[in-house]
């Protein structure tokens, strides 16, 4: 049996394009960071809750605002990796902080848990 998503929603995704982004000529690090076109793709969003202890078996979690989670082959098909921005219900840019194999059932991961986290300052 394939396991599914419950709830799934339109997820947008932008791959960071590193090879047209302009590098600071002495740090080598972004300056104006550029991305790739928007894919799509289903996931379920999760957010963190607040002010709130939330005792785990399954080890560390990265600091992060929420996650969403992902088939594997969705995520595998677009390669997506830390850096690049997801666009989730109502629009809200954030940023992927790690991605993590999630259900593994007859030897393989299904799902990616994807954590995500909004960069400072940002609104919207």
């Amino acid at each position: 049996m394939k396991p599914k998503l419950i709830h799934p929603v339109s997820i947008g995704l932008m791959r960071r394009d590193n090879d047209n982004t302009a590098k600071h000529p002495v740090y080598d690090e972004a300056v104006e960071q550029k991305y790739l076109p928007t894919v799509f793709f289903a996931g379920q969003v999760s957010y963190k809750v607040y002010n709130a202890y939330v005792a785990s078996g399954l080890g560390n979690a990265p600091d992060a605002e929420g996650y969403i989670l992902c088939m594997a082959d969705d995520w595998d098909l677009h390669n997506g990796t830390e850096g690049d921005l997801l666009i989730i219900p109502g629009g809200t840019k954030v940023t992927v902080v790690e991605a993590r194999p999630a259900a593994h059932y007859h030897g393989k991961h299904w799902f990616y848990k994807v954590y995500f986290k909004r960069e400072r300052g940002e609104v919207g």
